[in-house]
């Protein structure tokens, strides 16, 4: 691990660019992991206990240098007693990452398909709503495969919506203008928990779309839906990412035509009142 800044000018390994390798703070690099952070294996995370490194050398730019290659440090802990720091960096590419984890004698983790498989549905909870009222979708995921998965649920819900979530609307049964969202996507985490899924059972999460869009006109809106699906294993390690995606219709009507509680419509035929005895000088 060495300092970013006042040396001789290198490569970064993490994406486009150069950083300057300042002092060197320490050879002693251990516990390492090198673990994928996506499906392609194209990027991997990079974790190692370093030090001891001198007391000071917690703060500023830091970098990893391991086997030719050049990671800037974007995470790390306080220096402990003994000196060590955990920190953490990006390599891309899956040949440099097995050469950052054979010169750290660690094997890389590689993303491959865990075989789940599962279908999804997305339904209003009522057949029609007026507008400006709330609207409440249910998004259920059936597993259709032979193993069980696990995945989160949570995470991304402490703000005005749950952005474990995400849509599009459009207008006229999706051949109309795309509906702006107006929402507020910031979240500060929240609350998770693992949900397991056997062969054969459904989850149901419903969820008020309405924090995303104002449906504010009578029409007939396309909505589609993703719901995220961070997969697990048993210790809660991350294994794979996927989504369920799917669409369905939010019809909204004028208050004229809704149908009413007691009719079939909410207008009353000629001659009528709303009571449908005759009216007065009919």
């Amino acid at each position: 691990m060495a300092e970013n800044g006042g040396g001789v000018a290198v490569r970064r390994a993490d994406a486009d660019g150069q950083v300057e390798l300042g002092l060197p703070l320490t050879p002693a690099l251990r516990e390492a992991t090198v673990v994928p952070t996506r499906n392609d294996n194209s990027r991997f995370n990079v974790s190692v206990v370093a030090g001891p490194v001198p007391e000071g050398s917690d703060r500023g730019h830091v970098v990893l240098a391991v086997a030719g290659l050049c990671m800037p440090v974007w995470g790390r802990s306080d220096r402990r007693p003994d000196g060590s720091v955990s920190v953490e960096a990006t390599v891309m590419g899956q040949e440099a990452a097995g050469r950052v984890a054979e010169e750290l004698g660690v094997k890389p983790v590689v993303r491959t398909h865990p075989g789940h498989q599962f279908t999804a549905t997305l339904s209003p909870e009522r057949a029609d709503y007026l507008p400006a009222e709330v609207v409440t979708l249910v998004m259920t995921v059936k597993n259709t495969g032979q193993t069980t998965f696990r995945f989160w649920d949570g995470g991304k819900q402490r703000g005005y919506r749950n952005n474990q979530f995400s849509f599009q609307a459009r207008r006229k049964e999706g051949k109309g203008a795309q509906v702006p969202d107006t929402g507020n996507p910031e979240h500060f985490g929240g609350m998770m928990a693992v949900k397991e899924l056997k062969p054969g059972e459904v989850f149901r999460k419903p969820v008020e779309v309405t924090r995303w869009f104002q449906f504010d006109s009578p029409d007939t809106y396309l909505i589609t839906g993703t719901f995220g699906l961070e997969l697990l294993t048993e210790g809660n390690k991350t294994i794979w990412d996927d989504a369920a995606t799917v669409s369905c219709s939010v019809r909204v009507l004028s208050p004229a035509t809704r149908p009413a509680p007691g009719g079939p419509t909410a207008t009353t035929r000629a001659g009528a009142d709303s009571t449908g005895h005759p009216a007065a000088g009919g």
